[in-house]
């Protein structure tokens, strides 16, 4: 099928990849000619595990293109993927902006028939909003119809999730358009992957449930955890005994400095402004939000005791910048907040990260940031763990004990045994485990 992406961000990028492994054809399609011409020599602008190879496969195959043209891209392609970026203003409310001018700019050049498929998250009823503009805009309705096709990719392992989802959700009025978008995904359900056929807004917003329901669940432990280190009580059982109620499920119960990325953070607000749109309290939605705000001042606060509530000329280092590993994404990140806590302090901030560093230069310039791990322990008085990348699993506190100066850590990811580090001589907390 000849598939064509509006926009080649990380939805754009990882979703026509995958579907040019597939075998369709597809062009991923963005104003910026940097990009694109960076793309066509296989610079990818975003860090995913993957992905580079993937894309410089199908190029080589011919089954991926890039283009910065929209003319063309409309012309050649039968289906239309919206991928452009949904930001929030200041108050949480999403901006469809992206959306309407990429739908403007491809209506001129559709002279016959095309599905156009949202794939960016949107609100509810938005779908309905862009067929008014495109009637507004006079277009035919014989040529054209719309589908929502969320997209449900976890940053870090999000080709596995295009090629092994949960589920693939398509909604739409038109049957024609279903069936056309669901041939796309045809090679998925070979492996009887679960199709859910939808309504516009029942699609829209099972992205919106999705989200806010797995940061309630994050939200949930990570008070249970700050409540634990009061009590004395190990979280990592309870997450455990949790897991095993056949009701609850394992997954999104570990417990750490708060949820960050473009996603959930925006998404959760984006549903409580829905919600009170609709004059609806949405209390839990609220309640998760502070509870996130909340978590990382009280990591702060744990760390900052740790170290006698005094940073002041001492150097602290920040071990994992981006907002989850495997990836450079540092949107959101609990890492801005703890870095802007202890700037504010006085201390001389160190912070390490294998891919994020960059990243974060720009924002706090005056920290020193390296993707070497022994220069920001070096010297330093104390070091708190934000991130778990796979290099940070395994510090042996033996040797990080003869690094740094003094021997203050903070595991914000339960990673490490408590013992092995206080036995070492270190001033060690986590959140909630004991053992």
């Amino acid at each position: 099928m000849k598939i064509s992406f509006i926009g080649s961000g990380y939805v754009g990028l990882v979703s026509g990849a995958c579907m040019a492994d597939f075998g369709h054809d597809v062009i991923c399609m963005d104003i910026d000619n940097k990009k694109i011409e960076g793309l066509k020599k296989c610079k990818i602008p975003i860090f995913e595990s993957g992905l580079s190879e993937l894309i410089k496969k199908n190029i080589t195959e011919q089954r991926i293109s890039f283009s910065s043209n929209i003319h063309q891209t409309v012309s050649n392609t039968d289906i239309i993927f919206i991928s452009v970026g949904t930001p929030s203003d200041k108050n949480g409310n999403v901006n469809l902006k992206y959306i309407f001018e990429a739908i403007k700019n491809i209506i001129p050049f559709i002279n016959s028939y095309k599905v156009l498929v949202i794939k960016s998250t949107v609100p509810p009823g938005t779908a309905f909003k862009i067929k008014k503009y495109i009637k507004d805009l006079k277009l035919n309705n014989d040529l054209y119809d719309i589908v929502s096709n969320p997209e449900f990719l976890r940053e870090g392992s999000a080709i596995k999730d295009f090629m092994i989802p949960d589920r693939i959700v398509i909604g739409s009025n038109s049957k024609k358009a279903i069936n056309l978008v669901k041939k796309i995904y045809d090679p998925l359900f070979l492996r009887d992957i679960p199709l859910i056929k939808t309504s516009h807004e029942t699609a829209e917003l099972i992205k919106y449930s999705t989200n806010a329901f797995l940061a309630t669940k994050i939200s949930f432990i990570n008070e249970i955890g700050l409540l634990c280190n009061k009590l004395n009580a190990d979280v990592k059982t309870i997450s455990n005994s949790l897991g095993l109620d056949g009701r609850i499920s394992r997954k999104f119960l570990h417990p750490g400095p708060g949820f960050g990325g473009s996603c959930f953070p925006k998404d959760v607000m984006g549903l409580l402004k829905i919600m009170n749109e609709y004059e609806l309290s949405g209390n839990i939605v609220d309640a998760v939000l502070k509870t996130n705000f909340e978590q990382k001042k009280y990591i702060f606060e744990i760390f900052y005791s740790l170290l006698n509530n005094n940073v002041k000329n001492k150097k602290i280092s920040v071990l994992g910048l981006s907002f989850k590993p495997n990836t450079d994404d540092i949107r959101e990140s609990p890492a801005l907040v703890i870095i802007k806590k202890l700037l504010s302090k006085g201390a001389d901030v160190y912070g390490y990260d294998p891919q994020a560093s960059e990243n974060m230069k720009e924002l706090f310039p005056e920290v020193k940031f390296s993707n070497d791990l022994q220069t920001t322990l070096y010297n330093s008085d104390g070091a708190i763990l934000l991130t778990e990348w796979n290099d940070l699993r395994t510090l042996n506190p033996k040797k990080i004990k003869k690094i740094m100066k003094n021997n203050i850590f903070m595991d914000c990811r339960n990673i490490y045994k408590p013992s092995e580090w206080i036995n070492e001589g270190f001033k060690f907390k986590n959140i909630g485990r004991i053992e």
